[in-house]
């Protein structure tokens, strides 16, 4: 940038810019006589993980409600957790990993598990002290083994055709990761090393 130049000779390089992009402008009258709209399809491209992963909880939470679709009530305790480094498998960094417990007694005693092996402790001395302790999960780094589970029959145990079959997320969190093959320290626990808090 020179000293007292104008803003044109200053500017010139952005000018020049602006202008081509007026050269270029789209002609409407011209693109609605060769281009139809189509429509854009989920074509499922974000398939269950596989792998081994640290995670920040997003969310610990309580959800109680009426299914808009079956009217039915429902009532379960879920966790988001946000993929924040990979230990091995799947590429995932800033995926969400999902895991609902159910609100009965081994649901409970699963999801205590769960913080208690990441050595988060949650308020037990009653479902409300529960749910309030809950927050204070957020943000709580975890570790997760994931893998994908492809179901052949139908709960009512009908055959599922090869070609209908979907894969669903599972996971389970543990206290530390053997990583194998495939992992960055061959059968060491990993170390949260690049987890941004």
């Amino acid at each position: 940038m020179s000293l007292g130049g104008t803003f044109e000779e200053e500017n010139k390089w952005l000018l020049e810019e602006n202008e081509k992009r007026r050269r270029e402008m789209i002609d409407f009258d011209e693109l609605n006589k060769q281009f139809t709209p189509e429509e854009i399809h989920d074509e499922n491209i974000f398939k269950p993980l596989k792998g081994a992963y640290v995670c920040r909880i997003d969310r610990l939470e309580h959800i109680q409600g009426v299914s808009e679709k079956t009217g039915d009530p429902y009532d379960f305790y879920s966790l988001n957790a946000e993929i924040v480094e990979i230990a091995e498998g799947d590429k995932g960094v800033g995926r969400y990993l999902k895991q609902t417990y159910r609100n009965d007694n081994e649901g409970i005693k699963k999801l205590l598990n769960a913080m208690f092996t990441s050595g988060i402790e949650l308020d037990r001395s009653s479902q409300e002290s529960l749910d309030l302790s809950l927050p204070s999960a957020k943000d709580k780094t975890i570790k997760i083994r994931a893998w994908r589970w492809t179901p052949e029959r139908t709960r009512e145990g009908i055959d599922i055709p090869e070609e209908d079959r979907r894969s669903i997320q599972q996971i389970k969190v543990v206290k530390e990761i053997k990583l194998g093959k495939g992992g960055k320290d061959k059968g060491e626990d990993l170390k949260p090393s690049s987890v941004p808090f």
